[in-house]
Protein backbone atom coordinates (compact mmCIF):
# COMPACT_ATOMS: atom_id res chain seq x y z
CA UNK A 1 0.00 0.00 0.00
CA UNK A 2 1.20 3.43 -0.78
CA UNK A 3 0.95 6.72 1.46
CA UNK A 4 0.66 10.60 -0.12
CA UNK A 5 1.72 13.13 1.59
CA UNK A 6 2.58 16.51 0.83
CA UNK A 7 5.76 18.44 1.06
CA UNK A 8 6.19 21.81 2.35
CA UNK A 9 6.24 23.54 -1.30
CA UNK A 10 2.81 21.51 -2.22
CA UNK A 11 4.78 18.25 -3.90
CA UNK A 12 2.07 15.52 -3.44
CA UNK A 13 4.77 12.34 -3.09
CA UNK A 14 3.03 8.84 -3.33
CA UNK A 15 5.29 6.34 -1.19
CA UNK A 16 5.61 3.00 -1.29
CA UNK A 17 5.30 1.77 2.60
CA UNK A 18 8.64 -0.26 2.27
CA UNK A 19 10.32 2.78 0.73
CA UNK A 20 12.98 4.80 2.40
CA UNK A 21 15.72 2.48 2.50
CA UNK A 22 18.11 5.44 0.68
CA UNK A 23 16.80 7.43 3.38
CA UNK A 24 17.71 5.22 6.69
CA UNK A 25 21.21 5.51 5.62
CA UNK A 26 21.43 8.83 5.31
CA UNK A 27 19.79 9.92 8.87
CA UNK A 28 22.96 9.59 10.18
CA UNK A 29 23.42 13.46 8.29
CA UNK A 30 19.83 14.86 8.61
CA UNK A 31 21.58 18.35 7.39
CA UNK A 32 22.19 16.92 4.06
CA UNK A 33 18.76 15.57 3.97
CA UNK A 34 17.33 19.13 4.14
CA UNK A 35 19.37 20.34 0.70
CA UNK A 36 17.09 21.25 -1.98
CA UNK A 37 17.53 19.88 -5.11
CA UNK A 38 16.00 20.06 -9.03
CA UNK A 39 14.68 17.46 -10.38
CA UNK A 40 13.70 18.04 -14.01
CA UNK A 41 11.50 15.44 -16.11
CA UNK A 42 12.62 14.87 -19.54
CA UNK A 43 10.15 13.84 -21.96
CA UNK A 44 11.65 13.83 -25.05
CA UNK A 45 13.71 15.56 -27.81
CA UNK A 46 13.55 16.50 -31.53
CA UNK A 47 16.23 17.88 -33.45
CA UNK A 48 15.49 21.46 -35.81
CA UNK A 49 17.39 23.34 -37.58
CA UNK A 50 18.72 27.10 -36.37
CA UNK A 51 15.71 28.41 -39.58
CA UNK A 52 13.08 26.09 -37.87
CA UNK A 53 14.31 27.70 -34.46
CA UNK A 54 13.75 31.09 -35.68
CA UNK A 55 10.38 30.09 -37.63
CA UNK A 56 8.70 29.08 -34.22
CA UNK A 57 5.88 30.90 -32.84
CA UNK A 58 3.27 30.56 -30.23
CA UNK A 59 0.92 27.88 -30.62
CA UNK A 60 4.12 25.98 -33.15
CA UNK A 61 3.73 22.35 -32.25
CA UNK A 62 7.20 20.22 -32.01
CA UNK A 63 7.17 16.35 -32.95
CA UNK A 64 8.75 14.87 -30.37
CA UNK A 65 10.77 11.23 -31.25
CA UNK A 66 8.97 9.86 -28.01
CA UNK A 67 5.48 9.02 -27.87
CA UNK A 68 2.65 9.76 -25.05
CA UNK A 69 3.16 7.05 -23.08
CA UNK A 70 6.88 6.28 -23.36
CA UNK A 71 8.91 6.30 -19.90
CA UNK A 72 9.99 9.70 -18.94
CA UNK A 73 13.58 10.12 -17.71
CA UNK A 74 14.47 12.02 -14.04
CA UNK A 75 17.60 14.24 -13.92
CA UNK A 76 19.46 15.72 -11.31
CA UNK A 77 21.47 17.97 -13.57
CA UNK A 78 22.38 16.04 -16.58
CA UNK A 79 22.62 12.83 -14.39
CA UNK A 80 19.56 10.50 -15.03
CA UNK A 81 18.68 9.40 -11.66
CA UNK A 82 15.43 7.39 -11.93
CA UNK A 83 12.94 6.74 -14.61
CA UNK A 84 8.89 6.49 -14.55
CA UNK A 85 5.65 7.10 -16.49
CA UNK A 86 3.89 10.38 -16.08
CA UNK A 87 0.21 9.76 -14.32
CA UNK A 88 -2.74 12.09 -13.03
CA UNK A 89 -1.56 13.08 -9.62
CA UNK A 90 -4.05 12.86 -6.33
CA UNK A 91 -7.38 14.09 -6.14
CA UNK A 92 -7.28 17.33 -5.47
CA UNK A 93 -3.54 18.23 -6.89
CA UNK A 94 -3.50 20.14 -9.91
CA UNK A 95 -1.14 19.00 -13.19
CA UNK A 96 0.68 15.96 -14.05
CA UNK A 97 2.42 13.88 -12.44
CA UNK A 98 5.50 10.85 -12.43
CA UNK A 99 5.47 8.00 -11.13
CA UNK A 100 9.27 6.66 -10.47
CA UNK A 101 9.06 2.83 -11.97
CA UNK A 102 13.35 2.36 -11.78
CA UNK A 103 16.07 4.08 -10.01
CA UNK A 104 19.52 4.49 -12.28
CA UNK A 105 22.50 2.73 -10.41
CA UNK A 106 25.23 4.83 -10.37
CA UNK A 107 27.57 3.26 -12.75
CA UNK A 108 31.03 2.56 -11.28
CA UNK A 109 33.14 4.81 -12.78
CA UNK A 110 30.86 7.88 -11.53
CA UNK A 111 32.26 10.17 -8.56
Amino acid sequence: MNSTTQSDNGVYMEEPENGGAHRDALAASPNILSLPVVLTVCIGSVRITVGQLLALRQDSILKLASKIDDPVEILIGERVVARGELVEPAEGATGIGVRVTALVEKPADAK
